[in-house]
């Protein structure tokens, strides 16, 4: 399908900004929706008929919304701009703007749609496009089309396919020539989805373009994986125990999938881009009302204000805090165990089936009475994880410590003598440290992964050196600061400077002005957050690089990698809502833009070897 259809029949406005490459690449994905955005009809409600979710019916799948076009466009481009990344090279979007700003009819600030719906007969699914107009027979004329009352109508585009246009309130309905019977559903339908996207409406409101993955699409798409699943697991043998561990690992999936089918309604993700906030891309998931998931939204407390308070400043490679409900972590032990369940008599391996229970129950009693956490790591101590920091909120710091020790107890009982890559050997001591009750737990990483070391334990271990420290070891500190605040390092000096600094009420990271730079972005309250720093990662990857070139004999030897600018990181945060899962992600322009001078820093280090 070429260019010009997409361009003549109004989807470019759709795609709202990206080079001309992106344009065409999206013909093949938006041609066929060129049908929907017809408003039609008088047998519509007023306040519905300019209403694009009043317009689409009620047995779409999804659609895609977009508003304020032309505002949208140009934010884009001013970004694209900014950032040094071609977007005309071929002309292509030039004319795509040529041919929106001479286009009557059309009313570019309203809320635009394409729509996806069940193709008949279980053949794949149709689509079709809404535009809000201000004068249908103008903006019809100019694709083409000879109006004929409120009939679909035939476009015909020079060097593109024909498609079908009618009006249905305030819009114009397209569509490809060969979907005639889809325009005249959409036409006839009574029902919108306006109703199924009332919760949302708000929240649509905040994004420039938002795509809606309604309850029939859902339903359909976990259905599909629900039934390839069974599938998958139906077609293993049964006569081998490490063949039913796999069976009974797919079966976990298809519950899973299951859960999400039930309780699940309507997914939507958006997008805002601008050259001063830079890119955001918000989630928001419905569940159903009255469902198990709904019963445990709403009740969770969400964090408090400034919380990576305490953890130190600098070169932080990842910060993040969360709560932890209570509840769910009853939820999450009843989920492993029924998991576990499923396991053959073997169990893992090394492991019954009840060791592997009495792991679960152990790590599940180790996070009871945990309200939440705070932690940041900067890879900047004696080895790759000694500048780990963790703060914990708790309701009992002695009472967590003995639940900690009993199951590292627990641990080291059902781990002594054996070698599995995925359980290494571990031990537990109750200790002081910087006069804080402490427990240090150790574990042998580096025995447990001699195996896997394929023929090198002297270099796998001299990884694991520089990786955890002590031989291979890595040793973590579990310390109570207070009633309700316990520590966490894998460090005994980095956990005796943690308490200093809590104790003296630091607030570290919480006045990283970068840090809050990005956290401005995203919403205030919010049940987790997180943020990766990019100035950190790179330095991480280079102790990293070295340390491996390191154990191969290498001498720690690295290129030339510059260093990474100090700039704000990039941010995530997670909310729930009585009737909703929210999410959001964001990278900040200024980030965005160290990340282009960078690599034009890094092309001109490496020279054309890196091009």
């Amino acid at each position: 399908m070429s260019g010009h259809w997409i361009r003549r029949a109004l989807l470019a406005p759709l795609s709202i900004a990206l080079s001309a490459t992106a344009v065409q690449a999206q013909t093949a994905v938006f041609g066929p929706t060129l049908v929907a955005l017809a408003p039609g009809g008088g047998e519509l409600p007023g306040a519905l008929r300019t209403d694009v979710l009043g317009v689409v019916p009620d047995d779409a799948l999804g659609l895609v919304v977009a508003s304020d076009v032309k505002q949208t466009k140009s934010k884009v481009e001013k970004v694209l701009r900014k950032l040094q990344i071609p977007f005309d090279a071929d002309g292509e979007y030039q004319k795509v703007t040529d041919f929106l700003d001479q286009l009557p009819g059309w009313n570019d600030e309203g809320l635009h749609a394409f729509a996806f719906f069940a193709g008949e007969d279980g053949a794949d699914p149709e689509a079709a496009v809404f535009i809000p107009v201000s004068n249908f027979k103008q903006f019809a004329a100019a694709l083409g089309a000879e109006v004929d009352g409120e009939k679909g109508v035939e476009v015909k585009i020079e060097d593109g396919p024909d498609g079908l246009i009618a009006p249905k309130g305030s819009f114009a309905v397209l569509v490809e020539r060969s979907n005639d019977a889809l325009l005249n559903r959409i036409l006839a339908a009574k029902s919108s989805v306006a109703a199924q996207c009332e919760p949302l409406r708000p929240w649509i409101a905040k994004h420039q373009v938002t795509g809606i993955a309604l309850p029939g699409a859902l339903k359909r798409t976990m259905d599909e994986v629900i039934d390839g699943l069974e599938q998958v697991q139906q077609s293993f043998p049964a006569d081998n125990a490490q063949v039913e561990m796999v069976k009974s690992a797919f079966g976990i999936y298809v519950d899973l999938a299951k859960l999400v089918r039930e309780e699940v309604t309507t997914v939507a993700v958006g997008s805002t881009l601008d050259e001063e906030h830079g890119l955001g891309i918000g989630v928001q998931t419905l569940v159903k009302p009255g469902g198990r998931v709904a019963a445990s939204l709403g009740t969770v407390e969400p964090l408090a204000a400034a919380p990576l308070a305490g953890l130190p400043d600098g070169n932080y490679f990842m910060a993040a805090a969360a709560v932890v409900p209570q509840e769910w972590m009853k939820s999450l032990m009843k989920f492993s165990m029924s998991m576990l369940n499923r396991l053959p008599n073997e169990g893992a391996e090394g492991l019954t089936p009840e060791q592997l229970k009495e792991i679960v129950a152990a790590s599940t009693n180790a996070m009871d009475g945990i309200r939440s956490f705070a932690f940041s790591a900067d890879f900047a101590g004696k080895n790759l994880f000694a500048g780990t920091y963790g703060i914990y909120k708790v309701v009992d710091s002695a009472a967590m410590l003995d639940r900690q020790e009993a199951s590292m107890k627990v641990l080291q009982d059902i781990t002594k003598g054996k070698k599995i890559p995925g359980l290494p050997e571990q031990s537990v001591e109750r200790m002081k440290v910087a006069g804080l009750d402490t427990i240090k737990m150790t574990t042998d990483i580096a025995s447990a992964f001699e195996q896997a070391a394929a023929g090198q334990p002297i270099q796998m271990k001299a990884m694991f050196e520089q990786l955890f420290g002590n031989g291979g070891k890595m040793t973590a500190y579990f310390a109570a600061l207070s009633k309700e605040t316990a520590l966490f390092t894998y460090d005994a000096d980095a956990l005796e400077a943690l308490a200093d600094d809590v104790k003296a009420g630091k607030p570290g990271l919480a006045a990283d002005l970068n840090l809050e730079a990005t956290a401005s972005l995203l919403p205030t309250t919010n049940h987790a957050v997180g943020y990766l720093n990019l100035t950190g990662l790179i330095e991480m990857m280079k102790r990293f690089m070295g340390a491996a070139m390191a154990a191969q004999g290498a001498g720690g030897f690295l290129p030339p990698i510059p260093p990474f600018p100090e700039t704000a990181p990039l941010g995530a945060a997670a909310r729930l809502n009585p009737g909703s899962i929210e999410m959001r992600f964001v990278v900040p322009m200024q980030t965005a833009e160290a990340v282009r001078d960078y690599m034009q820093q890094v092309m001109a280090a490496f020279g054309a070897g890196l091009r």
